[in-house]
């Protein structure tokens, strides 16, 4: 996959902060990050992994952010 770093579920799981079972009922409601197919297994790259996270990172008054 083009030398990104690619993810299990239960690996991506951990590095978002969620158990394993959110990121399954995640995908079942297509909400989430995005997920690739590789065979039979889904596996998630670390750069679709933190675009999810800084889209969905709470903006808060008088917080800097870098």
């Amino acid at each position: 996959m083009s030398g990104q770093p690619v993810l299990s579920r239960d690996e991506a799981a951990a590095y978002i902060g969620i158990s394993p079972k959110t990121l399954l009922n995640w995908r079942s409601l297509r909400k989430g990050p995005v997920a690739v197919k590789q065979g039979r297994l889904l596996a998630y790259r670390q750069a679709d992994l933190d675009a999810y996270l800084e889209q969905h990172t709470e903006e808060r008054p008088g917080v800097i952010r870098d």
